[in-house]
């Protein structure tokens, strides 16, 4: 599966193919960076994948919680921690799912305009078996992929843990 032929501003993604179930693929758009500390990790990568993830249903559906954080998204959280943003306070306090933090509507709507601007998109079209998604993952190591992923970061896993402990309530900001 190749993503590199494919890639398009966030705006450009046709209806058609958002209406269909597939695989993406996010990379930062050329002359964009993301903060020192990841960019140092991205910049000696030989495949500068950021992320990599698999829409059962739909794509649209899929993309917007991921770049517009509709609904949880695993790479908007992770996004937003990396650029230095924190979920609100103890918002998770008594909450059954633990781990889908969010951040506050301006941060959110911060975050939104940064990927805007900086990523863009690859889509393949596919509804065969999404097993595939990880080994995808497996084979280009994307930064911000933490599972099934043979390099996945520890910086990655400290921030997003320091991000939960903060929505749960366990650490000040």
């Amino acid at each position: 599966m190749n993503f590199d032929d494919n890639f398009k501003d966030i705006s450009d993604l046709d209806d058609e193919t958002l209406d269909s179930s597939g695989l993406y693929c996010i990379r930062l758009k050329e002359n964009s960076r993301l903060p020192d500390r990841y960019q140092n990790i991205l910049d000696i990568r030989e495949i500068k994948y950021i992320y990599i993830g698999k829409a059962t249903t739909t794509l649209r559906s899929r993309l917007e919680e991921e770049l517009k954080h509709i609904r949880p998204g695993t790479f908007f959280r992770s996004i937003g921690c990396v650029l230095g943003y924190r979920p609100m306070y103890g918002h998770l306090i008594g909450r059954a799912n633990q781990n889908n933090y969010k951040f506050s509507d301006d941060d959110t709507d911060k975050i939104i305009d940064w990927l805007k601007n900086n990523v863009e998109v690859s889509i393949v079209k596919y509804d065969g078996d999404f097993s595939i998604e990880a080994e995808l993952i497996r084979k280009y190591s994307p930064l911000l992929n933490i599972k099934h992923n043979p390099n996945s970061l520890h910086e990655l896993g400290v921030d997003r843990q320091e991000c939960i402990r903060i929505a749960r309530g366990e650490l000040n900001t």
